[in-house]
């Protein structure tokens, strides 16, 4: 006789286990192809999505614990994803200014790359930053010192003062993880109490960089200064971070000699010349704010030379100079001067002491 096996029903209770799980199963599998075609969503269109007040006040407060030295406002923020997939966080309207309330710079737009292994694991860190609409305003003080607040009682600085400070912020532990810093659309404005002048920078590109060795800073930019004629101008500089020297590099396209002169007591001698220059200038200065070197190359368009308003000036189609500066000694040692013009050729070379 032929033996059969029976099978044992499943239970009303084992049903509903597994329609559960089922139905769990469906429900993590649907939320998870909702978040990838939303991500798909956010990097194909470029859309953002705006960041909940609350979130933002608590990003602010954050922020400001973590740069004791500039506190900072936060207007808005919100969040997207790159074509690339990689998450990045934009601002909007914020003003860094000092302890004391004197503001720093106000920014349009910063938007941020975040590292998305990180950020998975509830940290928020960022390689990269660009910035937009950036306005500046800075004081140049008679004997060269920087001040960036818009109290004018506030502490003059030198130059590596500044960049030391600002190194400082780069390696806090809300930008430590920072590499490159890129600015559009900026407007620089110099209050210039050497010169007497305000010097405006419009539409400036900029780009920040960082490495364990230096710190670097690139500027491009068109340059008014109150008058008809417009220059280009870019500028460099570079931070050791062992030694804190400061190496400074300016290249100028078409600026009017006089505005040259005004730049630096080593340039003075310029102000002899009406006619447009383009050339380059470097120097190096020590930590302490000390000239350590300076030297430039000069191409001088068609103008004249008058070394004195009751001196006739002397016309010339075209110059050149390439002079250096010895601190030490306070000597200007120009390798070559050139003159060149309908009357005829002037090639010559020498020196000057600025107390003469």
């Amino acid at each position: 006789m032929a033996e059969t096996e029976t099978q044992k029903k499943p239970t009303r209770r084992q049903k509903a286990v597994r329609r559960g799980r089922a139905g769990l199963g469906m429900i993590t599998s649907l939320s998870v192809a909702a978040v990838v075609f939303l991500a798909l969503g956010l990097s194909i269109s470029g859309r953002t999505i705006p960041v909940p007040e609350r979130l933002r006040a608590t990003v602010e407060e954050r922020i400001n614990e973590r740069l004791a030295e500039t506190p900072m406002s936060l207007g808005g923020m919100s969040f997207a994803l790159g074509r690339d997939g990689v998450p990045q966080l934009f601002m909007s309207n914020i003003r860094l200014a000092d302890l004391q309330g004197g503001a720093v710079i106000e920014l349009n737009t910063l938007g941020a790359e975040l590292s998305l292994g990180r950020l998975l694991r509830g940290e928020v860190a960022a390689s990269n930053l660009a910035l937009a609409g950036a306005q500046i305003i800075f004081r140049r003080t008679a004997n060269g010192d920087f001040v960036f607040r818009s109290d004018p009682a506030s502490e003059e600085k030198s130059l590596p003062e500044l960049l030391r400070r600002i190194d400082r912020t780069l390696e806090s532990r809300a930008l430590s993880t920072l590499e490159e810093v890129t600015a559009s659309g900026i407007v620089l404005t110099l209050e210039d109490a050497r010169s007497g002048r305000i010097w405006q920078a419009t539409n400036a590109a900029a780009i920040v960089r960082k490495t364990p060795e230096t710190l670097s800073l690139s500027i491009t930019s068109d340059v008014f200064n109150g008058t008809d004629e417009i220059a280009e101008m870019q500028l460099s500089l570079s931070r050791n971070r062992d030694n804190e020297q400061v190496t400074i590099g300016v290249t100028v396209t078409d600026m009017p000699a006089a505005d040259i002169a005004l730049q630096s007591p080593v340039l003075s001698w310029l102000s002899v010349l009406d006619a447009p220059i383009s050339g380059s200038v470097r120097a190096e200065i020590a930590a302490t704010g000390e000239l350590l070197s300076f030297a430039g190359t000069l191409d001088i368009s068609e103008g004249a030379l008058q070394p004195g308003v009751d001196i006739p000036p002397a016309a010339f189609d075209a110059a050149r100079a390439y002079f250096g500066f010895d601190p030490a000694r306070q000597r200007i040692d120009f390798s070559e001067i050139a003159f060149e013009g309908e009357d005829g050729n002037l090639l010559a070379s020498g020196h000057a002491y600025l107390s003469e």
